[in-house]
């Protein structure tokens, strides 16, 4: 949700501190459940980085080499909005 360079997060989540008012907003809403409340509060960030955690385990029990390459430009197909310089291998901050 925060995005320190401004102007891409939705209306009334402009920063960390408004990430309140999305839990206000959707518990009001009869199509959300606790699930999926819990499920927005992190459940599924967890669950994700568990099984990331479980594949490394894995990974490396099965003494699968460590790789750092950087994917090349012309597989990401113009997908690189993310904070990492595809060209220069820096951060944008």
């Amino acid at each position: 949700m925060y995005d320190k360079e401004g102007g891409l997060t939705p209306y009334g989540l402009e920063d960390a501190s408004m990430y309140p008012n999305l839990f206000v907003e959707l518990a009001v809403d009869s199509r959300w459940g606790d699930e999926d409340l819990k499920k927005v509060a992190g459940q599924n960030f967890l669950h994700v980085f568990r099984q990331a955690e479980h594949l490394r385990d894995k990974m490396r029990n099965e003494s699968v080499p460590v790789s750092n390459d950087l994917i090349s430009s012309p597989h990401l197909q113009n997908q690189t909005r993310c904070r990492y310089n595809v060209n220069t291998g820096l951060g944008r901050y």
